[in-house]
């Protein structure tokens, strides 16, 4: 059945018409014959053809050149570039060397003392433990690598588990320098990349690199290089000494007491020679002398490790950057910028307050997992001269001066 157009064509009529979704029949050719059937879609994911040059032949798809009425490709910088691993200088060998020899050797000569060992055995386990630690030293120094690329500094150490750190150089906060008695005898230094908000086991340490590469190093994590500078405060040997005479690290000592206490518990049977010394103080007069004695001996202690890690003490401001150097027998260069100081504590403590006497320490992000000695702005300053102190050093923490409110808890 057909229906005609008006035109006087017939068309099929609607029953007679194709199914909606069935494809199209294929052209025919002039022949007559009809011409296969070939997919007109490509594959999704193909990428789409070349332009062609005017002579009809496809461009290579490799080219970099511009594409008439189409902005130039932009070079492709996703890759980043890393320079090869390096090692560290090989006195790092005796740095490690004489850390690890010098605990072994103090344990294994204090056991075999207390134990009663012969003069020979003692001599040989020293001997050994020369030996080990310098096996430990240079396996540290083989297994341990460092390199720089684009967006972060990388680390890798560790013996039988190597670690790998990676540092962010838009989170360095500060990079510090050190440099002990083994450093100066071959003249290089410490490197300690600080990382904000992280631990000391997060932060990067290399124990031996030349003065050079520090220098590259800390250009790389865009640490400013010294200059001039703009403010200038030391710490006299008088200051020195009633720092040392008024400071809070007895703790210190009491806690190397404490250790040696531990120690001395695992090689001999403390209690019970404890227990013979205390019946052979009779009286009360002999048992608090002891106590005095121990007591004074954490004393000097604390004094001597005060002078040790404060001797030569200054602090210079320069540029933005505060930097600060201490240290008799390690000495440590500290470099915070200014913008990363959080504040400014101004401590007194028991025996500094009666004397109007306090100590200055930083709270920085950087620093704040350190002992008290590591966040140290100043030893010692008059109370009364604390205030134009940070004024002159951390200019953008300037206070109007003026006496402390006291403080009433609420509960």
């Amino acid at each position: 059945m057909t229906s005609e157009d008006p035109t006087g064509d017939e068309r099929p009529a609607p029953s007679e018409r194709r199914p909606r979704y069935l494809p199209p029949t294929t052209p025919q050719e002039p022949g007559g014959d009809p011409r296969p059937a070939t997919p007109r879609r490509r594959p999704r994911y193909l990428p789409p053809t070349t332009p062609r040059e005017p002579a009809g032949e496809p461009r290579p798809a490799s080219s970099q050149e511009p594409v008439a009425g189409m902005p130039p490709a932009s070079p492709d910088t996703s890759t980043t570039t890393a320079e090869p691993p390096r090692r560290l200088h090989r006195s790092a060998i005796a740095v490690e060397a004489v850390g690890s020899g010098i605990q072994l050797l103090i344990g294994v000569v204090l056991v075999a003392v207390l134990r009663g060992s012969a003069p020979g055995l003692t001599v040989l386990l020293a001997l050994a433990s020369i030996v080990v630690g310098v096996a430990i030293g240079y396996a540290r120094w083989l297994k341990t690598t460092y390199w720089l690329d684009d967006s972060a500094l990388h680390h890798r150490s560790g013996v039988f588990t190597p670690d790998d750190k990676i540092v962010p150089r838009a989170r360095v906060q500060s990079v510090d320098t050190a440099t002990g008695v083994v450093q100066r005898l071959f003249g290089v230094l410490e490197l300690r990349v600080q990382v904000a908000g992280a631990s000391d086991s997060d932060e990067i340490v290399l124990p031996a690199v030349t003065a050079q590469e520090a220098a590259r190093l800390r250009e790389a994590l865009g640490q400013p290089a010294p200059a001039p500078p703009d403010e200038h405060v030391t710490l006299g040997m008088k200051r020195l000494l009633l720092a040392a005479a008024t400071g809070p690290q007895i703790s210190v000592a009491l806690s190397a007491v404490a250790g040696l206490y531990a120690l001395l518990n695992n090689a001999i049977d403390v209690e019970r020679d404890g227990e013979g010394l205390l019946t052979r103080l009779d009286s009360a007069q002999e048992i608090a002398l002891a106590v005095a004695v121990l007591l004074g001996a954490a004393y000097v202690l604390a004094f001597l490790a005060a002078i040790v890690v404060f001797s030569g003490f200054e602090v210079e401001r320069d540029a933005g950057v505060l930097r600060i150097r201490r240290g008799l027998l390690a000495k440590r260069a500290i470099s915070i910028p200014l913008e990363r100081v959080d504040g400014v504590v101004i401590v007194e403590g028991l025996a500094r307050g009666p004397l109007g006497l306090a100590a200055l320490r930083i709270e920085s992000a950087a620093h704040g997992g350190e002992q008290a000695a590591g966040r140290t702005l100043l030893p010692l300053v008059r109370r009364s001269e604390a205030e134009a102190v940070i004024a002159r050093l951390v200019p953008s923490l300037t206070i109007a001066p003026g006496p402390l409110q006291e403080y009433v808890p609420i509960f």
